[in-house]
């Protein structure tokens, strides 16, 4: 990577930190705290709009789940990383562990370019719609990232109560056999693909 380049991609992932940290900011004030000429500031801000990492609220902009993740996977530092999770556990209002935020975005960066993704092109603003495109690959996630889905699609897919207790999406096993896509099981918690004792009492 040229000079240029890494120059450049310190000043977006400098601006992303900011408005991580301090809320949102107009041009100005970003400027002004990154360290950057007021003119590149706007000119960032016009990129991280059109690729969806913030929002424009009146003279403000406000970072995005998708530009927080994109800080994610651009920075090195463990505390940015930390606090980026919990922006985003606040932001997707998931009420599990922060760690399983964790493992779901270690395992997508790990697993893309194996996997065909683009995760510039991933729905990281709806998680409901990301949990939906991301289930096909439930098998090869790892627990935590799992659990997010689960809850995501318990969130956006029509569900039923078994039994007074397990919410979920129901359907049959490749044996016929019923099963949860995704459920909410008051012992088990957020889980994808399974059969719980409910399922088998019924």
């Amino acid at each position: 990577m040229s000079s240029t380049s890494t120059k450049a991609s310190d000043k977006l992932e400098r601006a992303l930190k900011y408005l991580l940290l301090t809320g949102p900011l107009s041009s100005y004030k970003l400027a002004l705290e990154a360290d950057i000429p007021f003119a590149t500031a706007w000119r960032v801000l016009k990129v991280f709009s059109t690729k969806g990492y913030v929002s424009k609220e009146g003279r403000t902009f406000k970072i995005t789940p998708k530009g927080v993740i994109a800080l994610y996977r651009s920075c090195s530092d463990r505390a940015t990383k930390i606090r980026a999770l919990e922006a985003l556990k606040e932001a997707w209002g998931y009420e599990g562990d922060v760690d399983d935020l964790r493992e779901l975005l270690d395992w997508l960066l790990s697993e893309a370019e194996d996997l065909g993704l683009d995760l510039d092109g991933l729905c990281f603003n709806r998680p409901e719609a990301l949990a939906g495109f991301l289930y096909r690959f439930a098998e090869m996630m790892p627990e935590g990232a799992r659990r997010v889905v689960a809850y995501f699609l318990v969130s956006l897919l029509p569900s039923i109560v078994l039994n007074g207790s397990c919410r979920g999406i129901l359907s049959l096993d490749e044996r016929g056999r019923p099963c949860w896509i995704a459920v909410r099981c008051p012992k088990h918690g957020y889980r994808l693909n399974f059969a719980c004792d409910e399922i088998r009492k019924s």
